[in-house]
């Protein structure tokens, strides 16, 4: 009986305007060859990031070469804009 955990990307979609990107890996649990269990973990990766105060373009440091690939297809300066402009929109957060 040979356990295996695997991980793999499962869904990339671009959403809203600013081409945000939802990204949902599928883990599984493998035992010898076959799934015994699943779930799924979602993130999200934005045009820009703010950095010592300052908006840059996503470096995407850790995704993989696929994901990096359609944000670079998808994040022109229309969409860095858009996203700005949606992120100094919102209320600033607060921590308790």
């Amino acid at each position: 009986m040979a356990l295996e955990k695997r991980t793999r990307l499962d869904k990339c979609e671009l959403v809203n305007e600013s081409r945000t990107l939802q990204i949902r890996d599928v883990i599984e649990v493998l035992e010898d060859g076959e799934v015994i269990s699943q779930s799924y973990h979602r993130r999200v990766e934005t045009a820009c990031v703010m950095r010592n105060g300052e908006w840059i373009p996503n470096p995407l440091e850790g995704e993989d070469d696929y994901v990096k690939g359609i944000a670079n297809a998808a994040w022109d300066d229309a969409a860095r804009e858009a996203y700005i402009k949606e992120a100094e929109a919102r209320p600033p957060q607060t921590v308790p």
